[in-house]
């Protein structure tokens, strides 16, 4: 291990890195025998150390350049991935002509490593308008108020421009079965990680931190690009198609992200005896009233008002449509959240522990108008990720069925497989360096909870007790922590932010 990390890895971190076949396989047999190692401390430390270090061989599928490359900048070289970014200048793809590069091993230190077998994010510029942020802020918090912007976080998906780029370039055939397979890949991702993967993240302070969540820019992207064909093999944007005219295998969720053209337009259409495209073009161009339609009609020159009185020219009108006002999340009399919208909300959850006496064990709601470098154990970022890496070799020696996500995936650090290979459980995994009889509680964040209560029994919070020291670390398996909240309770710490809202 040590001769590994000293010796041979410093090697692929300089700016030019040749390294001769027959030493690159022994380099990676080596690396491959250190991370069979017994000791979880050890592993944890090969795997921080990798993560930083360009030593995969990948591929360029646009140039067919190779190149050394980090485990994040990577994308395994899976059967759908490789057909989907074929040709797709600027992706990366682990290099298969490798043999060393090829087998269920040296993938299994690959995912560890955080390397991608699915769609990966990749961190972007928000595009947001000051008026959609006052729609966020409007159906958060019920007023568009604010005293300071935090940050807007927003991502697309790494090789997506190219990839729809390139679209236009192909056959009708080509670009149909393309498309089909970034639809099957966005289904993986959907499986995989969940509708954190979707949304990008607007936070702002008006009396206390408050965060709402947004479409990602990809999935922008993705409603208004044509690359979904049409019957007759014309892409379009997903607007223009009905789903039943693809022959792609439906996903209720992702029907909810990507939107197509709902079936009962066409019904109505076929009713009333207009041509569907007819009433595409009137939703293009904001006509939703009869009178709008009078006017065009009798002066070809008309202007459009909208609701606020603001005029826009016939031939520019496009307008797009506002964000759907939501209430907030509220408490109800009876102690139970009311979760009738999707509205963030700061609370966590009272859990009542089925036991004998029904004794209640407390989880308290956290407020706090800045956030702090350390965790309630004192420990700095980084170390705290060294902690989670340690709890999660404890489990997955216990577990190997289990599969990791990216290092700091919103919601989940790991998830179980069924048998067809779609995911049956979340799990979130919580690294304390005591115990939570003699230390303090472990805290899921406010995306961590949401998640737990959309997934209900598939999802699970796993605190691993005394993390740090592999002899005595313990696993507390907890399903479904969200969904068996009965009360929420507020201390005297509420006394801050009380009347403020």
């Amino acid at each position: 291990m040590d001769d590994v990390i000293a010796h041979i890895l410093p090697k692929y971190n300089k700016d030019q890195v040749e390294i001769p076949d027959p030493e690159y396989k022994s380099d990676i047999g080596r690396i491959l025998a250190a991370f069979a190692t017994d000791s979880n401390t050890q592993r944890t430390n090969l795997l921080s150390v990798l993560r930083d270090t360009k030593f995969i061989v990948a591929v360029d599928m646009g140039s067919e350049v190779r190149q050394f490359a980090r485990p994040n900048e990577v994308y395994l070289a899976t059967d759908l991935l490789n057909k989907l970014f074929e040709g797709v200048p600027g992706v990366l793809l682990v290099d298969n002509s490798k043999e060393c590069l090829r087998g269920e091993r040296i993938r299994e230190l690959l995912r560890a490593t955080g390397t991608p077998e699915y769609l990966i994010s990749t961190p972007v510029n928000s595009s947001l308008t000051g008026e959609e942020k006052q729609e966020l802020r409007q159906r958060q918090q019920g007023s568009t108020n604010i005293t300071s912007e935090t940050r807007v976080a927003d991502h697309t998906l790494m090789g997506l421009d190219n990839l729809l780029s390139i679209l236009s370039t192909l056959t009708a055939d080509q670009a149909s079965n393309r498309a089909k397979l970034l639809w099957q890949a966005l289904r993986d991702l959907q499986r995989n990680r969940g509708d954190s993967a979707f949304n990008g993240r607007y936070r702002w302070f008006w009396y206390r931190d408050r965060r709402e969540t947004f479409p990602a820019q990809f999935v922008r992207t993705l409603n208004e690009a044509a690359w979904v064909p049409d019957e007759e093999g014309t892409l379009r944007p997903p607007s223009a198609v009905l789903f039943k005219d693809t022959g792609w295998e439906a996903d209720p969720l992702l029907a909810t992200r990507i939107q197509f053209k709902p079936d009962a337009l066409d019904e109505l259409a076929e009713i009333i005896g207009i041509e569907p495209d007819a009433l595409d073009l009137l939703k293009q161009h904001g006509i939703t009233t009869a009178a709008q339609l009078e006017r065009i009609l009798g002066k070809p020159d008309a202007h459009l008002s909208d609701d606020d009185g603001n005029e826009t020219e016939f031939a520019l009108s496009g307008n797009s449509e506002a964000l759907a006002d939501t209430d907030n999340a509220s408490i109800s009399s009876n102690g139970h959240q009311d979760r009738s919208n999707s509205s963030t909300s700061h609370v966590i959850n009272e859990q009542r522990i089925e036991t004998g006496n029904a004794r209640q064990f407390v989880s308290y709601v956290a407020v706090s108008p800045h956030e702090s470098e350390l965790d309630l154990d004192g420990l700095i970022h980084q170390q705290n990720m060294n902690l989670e890496e340690q709890a999660i070799a404890k489990i997955l020696s216990e577990e190997p069925k289990l599969q990791r996500t990216l290092p700091n995936n919103p919601g989940f650090d790991l998830t179980e497989p069924g048998p067809d290979g779609k995911t049956i459980r979340w799990i979130e995994v919580k690294a304390i360096a005591g115990t939570l009889d003699n230390h303090h509680p472990a805290t899921m964040s406010i995306t961590q909870f949401e998640l737990a209560q959309e997934k209900q029994d598939a999802y699970w919070l796993y605190i691993v007790e005394n993390a740090g020291n592999p002899e005595a670390s313990n696993i507390i398996k907890i399903k479904n922590p969200a969904g068996r909240a009965q009360n929420f309770t507020f201390d005297h710490g509420w006394r801050e932010v009380a009347g403020n809202v």
